[in-house]
């Protein structure tokens, strides 16, 4: 079965971020309406009826309607209403990441875009960055801008529970986010490594241990301090340790990593 394509006037829509898809006013392919795969997509990212009609450029009854359509097409409620918006199904979890990639590659396709130049570019980058990268990455960042990209902002968000990014994420509130990865992975959110570390003993200069050997036995039986902005007094070393059938003699969370100085003076 062929296509049908009919065009129309582009309509007005804020963000352009759905502007090819606007002008596509029917496009039917074996039965499926293209348009209910633009009207999944908002959904999934905005979580809410009115957000996502808006974003899409289209009443909030037409958006209602367009997910009873997709409702009926994939046999799957594909979201529940809640106190916290619209949760997808496991399902939707798992038409979003192909849908998505499918959308936008359509619109790599047939919207010819100016070429991203720097050094020219005018715009704000709204960048969520947990303490660490704030500490290690954002004055280098910011220094690079300064010298490629003048014209390029940024409106830096904190957050600390890694999850939490992905509803800033969601709500629109960051375009990116910095941090560690979230505990439950969405395939829907591209991911990128930026930055690998290692894990290092450190102790205060006053400490006791501080010229002994750091063995083993004087490891496990320091009191340790846990970063962790979730609060979780394991981590990936207590994994570790656990394998050999050890652990830490003490440890206390820290949500923090920039607030640890001051508590390994106090367990000096």
């Amino acid at each position: 079965m062929l296509a049908v394509v009919k065009f129309c006037a582009q309509r007005y829509n804020s963000s352009n971020k759905y502007s090819i898809y606007i002008i596509i006013h029917i496009m039917d392919f074996h039965g499926i309406d293209l348009n209910l795969l633009v009207a999944f997509d908002a959904l999934m990212n905005e979580r809410n009826v009115t957000r996502a009609a808006i974003l899409v450029g289209v009443s909030q009854p037409a958006m209602s309607a367009a997910l009873s359509r997709l409702r009926k097409r994939f046999g799957d409620p594909l979201f529940l209403r809640s106190a916290d918006g619209l949760l997808p199904t496991a399902r939707a979890r798992d038409l979003s990441e192909p849908i998505s990639q499918a959308l936008r590659q359509i619109e790599a396709t047939l919207v010819n875009k100016p070429p991203f130049v720097p050094e020219k570019a005018s715009l704000t980058f709204k960048l969520g960055l947990s303490d660490y990268p704030v500490f290690v990455l954002l004055p280098s960042l910011l220094q690079a801008l300064g010298e490629k990209a003048p014209g390029i902002s940024l409106n830096v968000h904190a957050f600390s529970d890694r999850d939490h990014a992905v509803d800033l994420l969601d709500a629109g509130t960051i375009d990116a986010a910095i941090g560690v990865p979230p505990l439950h992975a969405d395939g829907r959110i591209m991911t990128q490594p930026v930055l690998r570390d290692e894990f290092v003993t450190i102790v205060a200069s006053n400490h006791p241990e501080r010229l002994h050997e750091m063995d083993m036995k004087n490891y496990l039986s320091l009191t340790h301090i846990l970063v962790s902005p979730e609060g979780e007094l394991h981590g990936i070393v207590d994994q570790a340790l656990a394998q050999q059938a050890r652990s830490v003699s003490s440890r206390s969370p820290c949500r923090r990593c920039l607030r640890c100085p001051p508590l390994w003076l106090k367990l000096a």
